[in-house]
């Protein structure tokens, strides 16, 4: 009976075929639940915080200011987050690789890229909600209820 190398090699890495698709997916919710949480945890600091995005805008702060200072205040969150992620997962890929025969070394730009996107990705979100937030009339953020 004759058999393809191919087939072989397929059957051999089944499961880890199988696991890369059910990691995918869940990359992408995890990536969607943490956009709506960060759009989420944005507009609730623009809502405690209208009244001083309207005192700095009557200041003369421009929306570039405040924005920045928005995601100066998530750059904290994320470095940390980063800082405790990035040698969790070396640790635990490393350890993953070991069991195959065939090993590849782990290069140091996956663990350089993927906190570059998350923070592109995080301030492209903080950029939008603040924009529309300082864009409103900030004598009515001001006035008293």
């Amino acid at each position: 009976m004759y058999h393809m190398v191919e087939d072989d090699f397929n059957a051999m890495y089944k499961t880890e075929l199988r696991t890369m698709k059910i990691l995918t997916i869940f990359s992408i919710i995890s990536l969607c639940l943490s956009g709506l949480g960060i759009i989420g945890m944005v507009t609730f600091m623009i809502e405690k915080r209208t009244k001083e995005i309207a005192i700095r805008r009557i200041n003369g702060a421009e929306t570039k200011d405040i924005i920045v200072l928005f995601i100066f205040n998530f750059a904290k969150i994320i470095g940390v987050a980063c800082a405790i992620a990035i040698p969790v997962s070396f640790i635990i890929l490393f350890r993953w690789i070991q069991n195959y025969a065939f090993r590849t070394s782990l290069s140091g730009w996956i663990f350089v890229l993927v906190p570059v996107v998350v923070s592109l990705i995080t301030a492209a979100l903080i950029t939008g909600q603040v924009f529309f937030a300082t864009r409103q009339n900030p004598a009515n953020a001001i006035k008293l209820e």
